[in-house]
């Protein structure tokens, strides 16, 4: 049987009440949080695909272990430059070696609307920052699950052969059922 895909964003306590290893897990932009329970993730028998949006990588070895939601964290990067919600290099590649743990690209700006000069341009910087530290993505996730055909023929061009979108399922989707 093939497993369903759940898109996670932050990760809190509650995510581990969940029935986890019945699906593939995929988490979006690389917040600090994540790698924060890296060990009780790594022991999920399934596979895990952690998605980098390559501009918001923390530049510092402080960050917050603060739970906070993706909206807020990308808000206080937008509004202030503050990175300390999210990973930095050295923690995405201690994920990227971690056995069925797989880092993607996720873009570099996270753009909502862009055009094809844009998305060329933004895969560009996307790949030389990834190179920049020693990691070849060849999966990548569509920002907003918004699926493009241009996009992914500019991606293949570019060695990814992986990608994953509209087919995931809100992690909130089934956390809200295991309550109600």
């Amino acid at each position: 049987m093939k497993k369903r895909v759940l898109m996670i964003h932050e990760v809190g306590e509650w995510l581990f009440d969940l029935p986890l290893q019945s699906y593939i897990l995929t988490f979006d932009d690389g917040l600090y949080t994540q790698y924060h329970h890296l060990d009780r993730l790594a022991s999920i028998d399934t596979d895990k695909f952690f998605f980098i949006s390559t501009d918001i990588v923390s530049n510092t070895s402080a960050q917050s272990s603060e739970y906070i939601t993706c909206e807020r964290a990308h808000e206080k990067y937008r509004s202030t430059g503050d990175r300390s919600h999210y990973m930095n290099w050295s923690q995405i590649k201690e994920i990227d070696m971690t056995e069925r743990c797989t880092i993607g690209g996720h873009s570099h700006e996270h753009m909502r609307a862009p055009t094809s000069v844009q998305l060329v341009r933004d895969t560009n910087k996307m790949i030389k920052m990834f190179k920049d530290h020693d990691i070849t993505p060849s999966v990548f996730c569509f920002p907003y699950n918004k699926e493009h055909n241009m996009y992914r023929a500019i991606l293949q061009a570019k060695g990814f052969n992986k990608f994953y979108g509209s087919e995931r399922i809100d992690v909130n989707e089934i956390r809200h059922k295991r309550v109600s």
